[in-house]
């Protein structure tokens, strides 16, 4: 009897997981939660936040391209199909395949990573990065909006050969500055004149009726003012007809230098322009997407109501490197760095893992005993594929 117990089969309690796949999966379970947590955050922001008012940005208000979203969903589904071919290959003794099929997955995570570089570099040249961006234009934002873009455009202006111009654009484009300086000479010259003119016709006015007329003396005086501003006004709407009959030419014969150009008329009106209208210049008062529709943006803007932009700047030269007001845009560049950055993060994780495998192959070490190695680094690379078919929709579409 005593035998027979001693015979009697062991019970194993637990999951029948190898240790290794155990902590992969509780690991797993940390970074859910994690990705959970920012991405419910977002949903929240995403949904509770932004109003009628200030809506919250669209893809092409952060230069937020679909197309390279799209282009790395479908990168990441074929590296998570590339990683379990890999595995199903070595599961088959299969060695030279198998590492072949994972330096396609290496290829593809690298591909992945090159495009959400690219999307960075866009988001930094247009300063949409947290805390930079303009969201408001009021008070002291306002200020510093306006010095903003004319730094902005001033550099475009002095670079021309950096925004598209040819060598012989740029040379009828510096004759036309000079031209253009000669004509605002002219008018302040003829300005100072005819202001020294006043004062001596006021002075002269002041002696003969402050005795003869005094009454009638604020009158005369006052229609001086007049006349001279009158005189002012006409010159400077003539130079600036003769100056923008030039530049209209300058861009007819030189197309390469349309962007400066404009730039540089933007740059002329700015000192009488409010910061809201500034932004309706950059931005135009229509939508890019559908040009019936009214940008959301400016639609409330109590400032703009009434003024007129046939075209913004951006609308006619979608490269220039020219900010906007983009409401929430902080909040939003916050969020998308974020969820973006930290799964950047984790790819290039799965990378290094994938280059330590393939350098086991280079160094003929990699076996088909290394078949958990690869079905657990597969595992983490699915998690890392749901995480993106995620963010993909939540950030690009909808």
């Amino acid at each position: 009897m005593a035998h027979a117990v001693l015979d009697e089969p062991k019970l194993h309690m637990g999951l029948p997981l190898p240790h290794g796949k155990l902590a992969l999966w509780l690991f797993l379970v940390t970074e859910i939660m994690f990705f959970t947590g920012l991405i419910g955050t977002y949903i929240i922001l995403r949904n509770g936040t932004p109003s009628t008012l200030y809506p919250w940005p669209r893809p092409h208000d952060v230069h937020l391209a679909e197309w390279a979203g799209a282009v790395n969903t479908f990168v990441l589904i074929c590296s998570s199909l590339s990683v379990v071919l890999c595995h199903f290959a070595l599961a088959k003794g299969q060695v030279k395949r198998a590492t072949q099929y994972m330096a396609i997955t290496l290829a593809l995570g690298c591909v992945f990573l090159g495009i959400k570089a690219y999307e960075y570099y866009g988001k930094i040249s247009h300063d949409i990065l947290p805390g930079r961006i303009f969201e408001r234009l009021d008070g002291d934002n306002g200020r510093r909006y306006v010095f903003h873009v004319e730094k902005q455009l001033k550099h475009i202006v002095d670079e021309p050969e950096h925004h598209g111009a040819t060598a012989d654009a740029k040379k009828a484009w510096d004759s036309f500055k000079d031209e253009a300086g000669k004509k605002n000479k002219e008018v302040a010259d003829f300005t100072a004149a005819a202001e020294k003119k006043r004062t001596e016709a006021v002075d002269k006015i002041k002696k003969e009726m402050e005795k003869a007329a005094p009454s009638k003396l604020a009158e005369a005086v006052n229609a001086e003012f007049v006349k001279t501003e009158k005189e002012v006004t006409a010159k400077k709407a003539e130079a600036a007809e003769v100056i923008e009959k030039q530049r209209k030419a300058v861009i007819e014969k030189n197309g390469s230098i349309a962007a400066v150009a404009d730039s540089w008329a933007l740059l002329q009106k700015l000192p009488s322009l409010t910061p809201k209208q500034l932004n309706l210049e950059v931005m135009g008062t229509q939508d890019i997407d559908d040009p019936a529709k009214p940008n959301e943006h400016v639609k409330p803007c109590d400032e703009v109501k009434g003024y007129k932009v046939d075209k913004g700047l951006l609308q006619k030269h979608p490269d220039l490197h020219v900010s906007y007001a983009i409401s929430f845009g902080n909040l939003w560049a916050s969020c998308y760095f974020a969820m973006t950055g930290f799964h950047a993060i984790h790819v290039l994780g799965g990378l290094v893992v994938f280059v330590i495998i393939l350098i086991m192959a280079a160094r003929g070490t990699f076996q088909p005993r290394h078949e958990a190695l690869v079905e657990y680094t597969g595992l983490y690379w699915h998690f890392v594929d749901i995480v993106w078919i995620f963010l993909f929709p939540l950030l690009y579409l909808v």
